[in-house]
């Protein structure tokens, strides 16, 4: 199933932001592509000068972490208020995508089960952030405490 067609030309902050969470609901609904219509318009993830926009980064929190051969594992989809969850993994990583829409950093907890993770890179993107990648998050007893900024989509990759 795949989300098609869709279409917002807000460049609001909270309108780039929803689109994450809207990718984010559509791959725990099932869905296996989400496709943006008009890549290269100031709306879209590319701007017209060819300079990736705040959407484009927002989506690049999936597109450049989730590659092929991933899938969608188990993750508590809306661990607590204003926090939104998918995870995926392939043969050799493991992704999780975490959106905090609150106004405030919020600290989230992770059990990771069935897998060995030693480390997370996190990558964020917020108003004032495009897919930084920050200092790695070390896993102990399968467990990792993260602080999520305010208002952004955080990828958390393994390595």
């Amino acid at each position: 199933i795949w989300m098609t067609e869709h279409l917002d030309t807000d460049i609001t902050w909270a309108h780039v932001l929803a689109t994450g969470k809207e990718i984010n609901d559509c791959m725990n609904a099932g869905m296996s592509a989400y496709i943006w219509w008009y890549i290269v318009r100031f709306y879209g993830p590319i701007g017209e000068d060819g300079v990736v926009t705040k959407r484009g980064f927002v989506m690049s929190q999936y597109s450049r972490f989730i590659r092929s051969g991933s899938f969608r594992v188990t993750a508590t989809e809306n661990p607590q208020a204003g926090v939104y969850v998918t995870a995926y993994k392939n043969s050799s990583q493991m992704a999780i995508v975490a959106i905090n829409t609150g106004l405030s950093p919020i600290d989230q907890t992770f059990k990771i089960e069935n897998g060995t993770v030693t480390h997370f890179t996190p990558y964020v993107t917020s108003e004032t952030k495009n897919c930084l990648q920050e200092s790695d998050i070390n896993v102990a007893n399968c467990f990792v405490i993260v602080t999520l900024d305010q208002s952004s989509v955080t990828t958390f990759l393994s390595e």
